[in-house]
């Protein structure tokens, strides 16, 4: 102990300075003692001054011992270890030594944080055996008619492999190959239904590398409010307007036919020219749609009204192909738009070309404005919460008949690249990514005040409150008990503590405020999947908490101080008694 003790004092300039004022005092004292005092009175106060100098300087010093190190050692690979027995174990612990891939988010987040040190294992680059580390990337919730995108992404390549969509009887629906590190296909669904569905990762050599479930649930779609805005009528706005009918969007149409004259088109009341008619209710639209010119001859005030409601959250699409006033688009939007040639034709895909506008954003070197990698035709920035697209091509009304899919397809690109969404009044995610039976998950959500989530076959419901990580939402966390969808509804708080089962099916006595479904996982489900999400959120944790380094200093206790200051104080009352004694 003395020895760590002696180790410990590798003192700061200002507590050598202070130590060399000390014992220079206490000599000097001692020395004045020694001249006026007998020889065994001078012994005394000698030890007694030396005493009360000591405490003075081990208070400077404050001196530490080293603290026996307890790391908890946390090994992905031990799958008898249960999180309990690392919850429990974490009490008594001071660090983290991290073997293996780590842990994910939620199971961090029933952990206190501590230091942590995370090991590597070493891969051996002539080894045939590799753990596989996949990236899945797909939507779980889809809107009929919408395209469903499947990615996966290894971490090692070797030669060509097959990424395969199945249905649940086993049924190849998509299949893509290649020998990029990422494979992705896409796929139709083709009734509203909630499904589960199969991936298939196979080598060059056939063998399945993973299977997996893929959750899908296709919904109805929702009626989008459509405000659009035309200077004049043209045939690519009609059959913009036939397209979005088709969807169940909810329109407010407005074309102007001359300077007094504008024809009216609502869902209701559909090409009425007549400038009384009723509008379509759009306060909020979740989509604007406006020619270039209409924009131009707009006022201040209305430009600026339309601005405010894309900052508040809505997409803007101007179709630029009438565009004239360049200088307002640079005040009003910061675009820069520059003359192209309108003699060469736009190839968008093997079934269409269409006509370049006279003018065509230049974002290269344009802080706000971005365009897509090969789609020169589009630009787009974001205003606020919303976004604005710009589209500098036309003359799509070519392939209505032709080519109608294509069409319907490309217009829905432009609308997910616009983010054009159906405004709610509330926002709900589940975390993790992938729910696991057993583990810890919870529903974040936005919008509800005094609510609690209720899941199905449970009679308590789950208040809805506020957590540390999320400062804009309430959350309320449980451990799902079986893999399947799991239902769910966030309902009004009530005085009543518990319902019973038949009021959550029914909705008697209980005010819904939203519902939904998430599926959970087996455990034994996408085990590369779930690496590949220990690894990305242990090292999210690692930027958390402190490192512990392989050269860092022991972790050290500092002694308490009070002992010498009463050792001091005791000195110096002493030396005081006896000077009084003397006298």
């Amino acid at each position: 102990m003395m020895h760590s003790l002696i180790s410990s004092m590798a003192l700061e300039t200002w507590q050598v300075v202070l130590c060399l004022g000390v014992l220079l005092v206490v000599l000097f004292s001692t020395l004045m003692y020694w001249r006026r005092a007998r020889r065994s009175d001078g012994l005394i106060h000698t030890a007694i001054i030396s005493s009360a100098g000591f405490c003075f300087c081990m208070m400077i010093i404050a001196p530490s011992l080293p603290l026996q190190s307890n790391p908890l050692r946390i090994d992905s690979s031990e799958s008898h270890h249960s999180m309990a027995q690392w919850v429990q174990q974490s009490q008594h612990a001071d660090s983290y030594q991290v073997h293996g891939d780590g842990l994910r988010w939620m199971q961090w987040q029933d952990l206190p944080r501590l230091p942590m040190q995370i090991t590597t294992i070493p891969v051996d680059p002539n080894s045939t055996k590799l753990d596989e580390v996949l990236d899945l990337d797909f939507p779980t919730q889809l809107t009929q008619g919408r395209m469903f995108h499947l990615s996966v992404q290894r971490q090692h390549v070797d030669g060509e492999w097959r990424l395969q969509l199945l249905a649940e009887n086993q049924q190849v629906l998509a299949e893509t190959r290649g020998r990029e590190k990422q494979l992705s296909l896409q796929w139709l669904p083709p009734a509203v239904e909630r499904l589960v569905l199969q991936a298939k990762i196979l080598d060059q050599h056939g063998r399945v590398i993973e299977q997996g479930p893929i959750p899908l649930e296709v919904i109805a779609p929702q009626s989008l409010l459509v405000q659009a805005r035309f200077a004049a009528p043209s045939f690519d706005a009609k059959v913009l307007n036939a397209l979005l009918s088709q969807s169940q969007a909810k329109l407010d149409w407005q074309t102007k036919l001359g300077k007094t004259v504008t024809r009216f088109e609502t869902a209701d009341n559909v090409s009425t020219p007549t400038p009384t008619s009723t509008q379509a209710s759009t306060a909020k639209p979740d989509l604007l749609i406006q020619d270039a010119a209409y924009f131009e001859q707009q006022n201040v005030r209305a430009r600026a009204q339309v601005l405010q409601q894309v900052a508040a959250g809505s997409s803007l699409i101007i179709l630029g192909a009438n565009a004239s006033d360049i200088g307002l688009w640079r005040r009003e939007l910061d675009l820069r738009l520059q003359a192209s040639d309108t003699s060469k034709e736009i190839t968008i895909d093997p079934l269409k070309s269409l006509s370049p506008s006279a003018w065509t954003p230049q974002v290269k070197s344009d802080a706000n404005w971005y365009q897509v990698k090969g789609q020169s035709w589009m630009a787009q920035r974001a205003w606020g919460q919303g976004q604005i697209v710009w589209l500098s091509v036309a003359n799509w009304h070519r392939y209505q008949i032709s080519a109608t899919n294509s069409l319907q397809a490309w217009w829905q690109t432009i609308l997910d690249q616009a983010k054009v969404k159906k405004s709610l009044d509330w926002e709900a995610r589940f975390e993790p990514r992938m729910p696991i039976v057993g583990q810890r998950m919870r529903l974040c959500a936005q919008g509800f005040e005094q609510a609690e989530l209720v899941l199905a076959g449970h009679e308590q419901g789950l208040p809805l409150l506020p957590v540390r990580d999320h400062a804009d939402a309430q959350c309320a966390s449980f451990w799902p008990e079986k893999p399947a969808w799991l239902d769910w509804q966030a309902q009004k708080r009530t005085k009543s503590e518990t319902k019973s089962a038949a009021k959550v099916v029914q909705g008697k006595g209980t005010s819904t405020l939203a519902t939904g479904v998430v599926y959970v996982y087996q455990p034994e489900d996408w085990p590369a999947w779930q690496r590949a999400q220990a690894r990305a959120d242990t090292a999210a944790m690692l930027a958390l908490v402190p490192v512990v380094a392989d050269n860092t200093k022991d972790l050290r206790r500092s002694l308490p101080t009070w002992p010498w200051a009463l050792g001091l104080l005791a000195a110096m009352l002493l030396l005081w008694w006896r000077e009084q004694r003397d006298k």
